[in-house]
């Protein structure tokens, strides 16, 4: 489930939020400590001539220990989503190499290769194009393959669309889905 909320998240973003994870799981399992610390300690010494002995009930000290909880959970949450977004990065590279110089590859041939469902493939691949972590690709799902599309121009019949939205006519590739040049919204043919 975890992994499906990390890869969400554009992957211009991701160098930033593991550091920042990181960052929160530190202070956050410093802190806990510290409340443990404050937990165990069943005595005091107070006064700088006149020693003072007090002693704090286990009652005083139960909001140490939930507090120490509590922030140690935060912590290993935020190892846990940076360990994800890291392995996340790891996913789209072996993605990288395993699309370059090809003009299409069909998403089922993808899922094969990195043992995972067409579903997530096409989730990881699209989440790469919307980042601009990879550029001149689109996925077809009609057909499930991921075009390139500098190649795909040179092969594929172009046609014009006239929008249904402010009646622009664009021109577009046949069987690629495209949004209008003027007012973004999808164009239906």
């Amino acid at each position: 489930m975890l992994d499906k909320i990390v890869s969400k998240v554009p992957v211009k973003y991701h160098s930033a939020l593991r550091r920042g994870l990181l960052f929160v799981a530190f202070f956050a399992g410093d802190f806990g400590l510290l409340f443990f610390i404050g937990f165990t300690e069943e005595k005091e010494e107070t006064g700088l001539l006149i020693k003072k002995t007090i002693y704090h009930p286990l009652s005083e000290r139960l909001g140490y220990l939930a507090g120490s909880i509590v922030l140690i959970i935060i912590a290993l949450i935020c190892l846990l989503l940076a360990w994800k977004i890291t392995t996340i990065g790891g996913r789209f590279k072996k993605y990288i190499g395993m699309i370059q110089g090809v003009d299409r590859i069909e998403l089922q041939r993808l899922a094969e290769m990195t043992n995972s469902s067409p579903r997530d493939v096409a989730d990881d691949l699209q989440n790469m194009i919307d980042s601009e972590f990879i550029e001149n690709y689109y996925i077809d799902y009609k057909n499930e393959i991921l075009v390139n599309r500098s190649s795909a121009s040179k092969k594929l019949k172009k046609i014009s669309v006239k929008c249904q939205q402010c009646g622009a006519t664009n021109e577009v590739i046949l069987g690629m889905t495209e949004r209008c040049e003027y007012c973004d919204s999808p164009l239906v043919y």
